[in-house]
């Protein structure tokens, strides 16, 4: 494990799990469902990452 200790209110990145210094907001498309309509649909997302370069390996993990 990690010797980095973290606050109550400490993000992690997402992609890689690192804790979040200063955060780079990125607009992530994917598909959501819809449990009603049992239908995919198109969604977007603002998460937050500790790099640019982990938000498009997310987007790019999201596109499959």
């Amino acid at each position: 494990m990690s010797d980095v200790t973290l606050s109550s209110d400490q993000k992690r990145c997402p992609q890689c799990s690192k804790p979040i210094e200063t955060a780079v907001p990125r607009q992530i498309i994917d598909r959501g469902w819809n449990e009603h309509l049992r239908k995919q649909y198109v969604r977007t997302r603002t998460l937050e990452f500790c790099s640019e370069t982990c938000g498009g390996h997310y987007q790019m993990g999201c596109e499959g």
